[in-house]
């Protein structure tokens, strides 16, 4: 008679357990007072839902970063925590919806439980977290779930999480629980809203200008150069400004761009290491027209070849007649970028100077009287 006696006071702790974690498996879902959907008062009925009140202030939900500053396509751990003096378990359920939503819209962003002491449902096109039937107890008054949220790749604004908090007096029965619902703002933007992006021609060099209306934690820009469908090379960085509202410009030159076409975008960085790229500005470079060649014609004297750019890189490479290359003598550098060459033994005629300027090949006629 004891040991049934004994049994069946197991059997009742057991079944009592099982109706605040229901059965083994995680809580129903759409519980999470969204819109559309209930709260955990469905069961835990004693008291009415609490929207208010000191306990009510000890939900928190946190992130890796403030909640204002998450940036698209981003996985972020959020940590949501809640303490209660009078209680040692706890339960809960959160979903993500874009600012605005109404009954039925789905929610926004990826989550994934990372611990054994969260469980993910799908119900209605959303994504409920919620604690899994290990995750409930409490024995020091206060309880931390942690989970990963991601969020969406194509869609900046606001977002509410809508968090519900069951509270049970651990009477192993579903009576005299208490049932907490708090929503709390995020807002997923760009790092940089930049209002334009432009690559000019100036002599021999590109010029590089952009300006960003705003920016949020943003840590450098990286100037990075494409030639001919190749790969992006990185050519310089540029610190950011960190988060700022106040309109920015930056400037950069590429001293050493190639011949013909070039291919300019800029990579800004977050503190975080995530990163974002601006569109493409493209430019066509002729580097004839960076060059000087004078006189031309030349008397058989010393001919001067130099660069409009102070910081390109020019050198004479030979000096070609019907296809030949003559005796080029030595290419005397009076000053920077500045080729002087004696033609005094060459004959009259027609002559191609082929340079090298920024590593590209480009030829110059010349007559030589």
């Amino acid at each position: 008679m004891e040991k049934l006696l004994l049994a069946l006071m197991v059997a009742g702790v057991i079944i009592a357990d099982l109706a605040f974690t229901y059965s083994g498996s995680a809580p129903p879902a759409a519980n999470a007072n969204d819109p559309g959907n209930g709260n955990c008062t469905a069961c835990h009925s004693t008291f009415p839902l609490s929207t208010s009140g000191v306990i009510w202030n000890n939900i928190n939900l946190t992130s890796t970063v403030p909640l204002s500053q998450f940036s698209p396509g981003t996985n972020y751990t959020l940590q949501l925590s809640f303490a209660d003096p009078t209680r040692t378990r706890y339960g809960f359920e959160v979903v993500a919806l874009p600012s605005g939503a109404g009954p039925g819209d789905p929610s926004i962003g990826t989550m994934t439980a990372t611990s054994p002491e969260t469980a993910l449902q799908i119900s209605g096109g959303r994504e409920y977290m919620s604690h899994s039937p290990g995750g409930t107890s409490a024995p020091s008054n206060s309880k931390t779930w942690t989970f990963d949220w991601e969020t969406p790749s194509n869609y900046t604004g606001d977002v509410n999480f809508y968090v519900v908090i069951s509270s049970a007096n651990n009477d192993n029965a579903i009576s005299g629980d208490r049932t907490y619902a708090k929503i709390f703002s995020s807002t997923i933007v760009l790092p940089i809203t930049l209002r334009s992006f432009e690559a000019s021609v100036v002599g021999g060099s590109v010029h590089l200008k952009w300006v960003t209306a705003t920016e949020q934690n943003n840590h450098f820009f990286t100037i990075q150069r494409m030639v001919d469908a190749a790969e992006f090379i990185d050519l310089d960085t540029l610190a950011g400004a960190g988060t700022t509202n106040m309109e920015r410009s930056y400037a950069w030159i590429d001293h050493t761009p190639y011949h013909g076409h070039n291919y300019y975008r800029i990579k800004q960085t977050d503190y975080d290491g995530t990163s974002t790229y601006s569109e493409l500005a493209a430019v066509k470079v002729d580097l004839d027209n960076s060059l000087r060649v004078y006189p031309n014609p030349v008397e058989r004297e010393m001919l001067t070849i130099e660069s409009a750019d102070p910081k390109a890189t020019l050198e004479v490479v030979d000096i070609v007649k019907n296809f030949n290359a003559v005796d080029l003598r030595a290419a005397q550098m009076d000053q920077p970028l500045r080729n002087k060459i004696t033609l005094s033994h060459l004959p009259g005629g027609f002559y191609v100077i082929r340079l090298r300027v920024n590593g590209a090949l480009v030829s110059k006629k010349v007559v030589v009287h």
